[in-house]
């Protein structure tokens, strides 16, 4: 799960100004590029030269936070991108999913199929979902905020039990 911040009325005010000002898309992005700014984010750590590439941290960034838009600078094709899952784990959801294993228009229908095959089981229902995303099968349109898979997965999940959606 995303960490959250509290910050009073006039910060958030002052926060959503920025966006308006096209200094960045979302308030996390505000906050991001003002901490990489002042110089207090962290540098990303290479294991063999001690730094990273720009290019290593978008591909980085793609298989920890999910599918970036096709058309968007950082895209790595499914292929490219390293797997969350086993081997094992990949095949006991294709064995499980079936036809199901196909692309999806709609991320809700991805969700209800896999909702049914897993008779409402949340854990393995997320799960399935974000390997289905993570394959490119339920690609989002977008992703602003950076939701990993999983997270995202859940937030779908929930929002459909909570909806009705997803009965």
């Amino acid at each position: 799960m995303a960490p959250s911040i509290r910050v009073s009325p006039e910060t958030y005010n002052g926060l959503r100004k920025m966006i308006d000002a096209s200094y960045a898309n979302t308030i996390s992005g505000v906050l991001e590029r003002f901490v990489e700014e002042e110089g207090f984010m962290p540098e990303k750590q290479n294991a063999v030269s001690g730094t990273a590439t720009e290019e290593e941290v978008t591909e980085e960034r793609v298989r920890e936070y999910g599918i970036v838009e096709k058309d968007g600078s950082g895209f790595v094709p499914a292929e490219g991108r390293g797997s969350s899952f086993s081997k094992e784990e990949q095949e006991e959801i294709i064995n499980i999913l079936g036809d199901s294993v196909r692309n999806y228009r709609y991320q809700r229908d991805a969700m209800r199929e896999v909702f049914g095959k897993y008779n409402g089981d949340k854990n393995k229902a997320i799960r399935a979902y974000a390997w289905l995303e993570e394959n490119s099968y339920a690609p989002r349109k977008n992703n602003t905020h950076n939701f990993g898979s999983m997270y995202y997965a859940e937030a779908l999940y929930n929002d459909g039990v909570k909806k009705g959606w997803l009965k």
